[in-house]
């Protein structure tokens, strides 16, 4: 899955590779989980799996840090963290569903979801 891209808009579903799941990017008040996205910079987000080189300042945190780190705090296995989902804009990371967002990119006016059988 780490060639693989797909693209994101708002009420559609993201099929993702390799029975991952979907990926869905809802209005804030539709959806009781997920995390919490702010107005989107594009109409279209960038889907992807490839960690390499990424680094993101992520909500709660100081500073940035690249997504291997990230994914070593969290205990994420090392065969695991390309089968996380990572969605980027124009400016790089907004968010790895499930896990965390990108300073300024959190809000009230969407919802990442994953339904995935992780």
């Amino acid at each position: 899955v780490s060639q693989w891209q797909g693209e994101l808009t708002p009420d559609q579903s993201l099929t993702l590779p390799d029975g991952l799941g979907q990926l869905h990017l809802l209005p804030y008040e539709t959806a009781a989980s997920g995390l919490a996205l702010g107005p989107l910079t594009s109409s279209t987000l960038r889907v992807h799996f490839n960690p390499s080189g990424l680094a993101v300042h992520p909500v709660g945190r100081q500073g940035r840090r690249k997504l291997k780190k990230l994914y070593q705090e969290a205990a994420i296995p090392s065969w695991l963290r390309r089968r996380q989902p990572i969605v980027c804009d124009e400016q790089g990371v907004v968010a790895v569903a499930d896990r965390f967002v990108r300073l300024g990119a959190n809000g009230q006016q969407w919802r990442l979801v994953w339904q995935h059988s992780l």
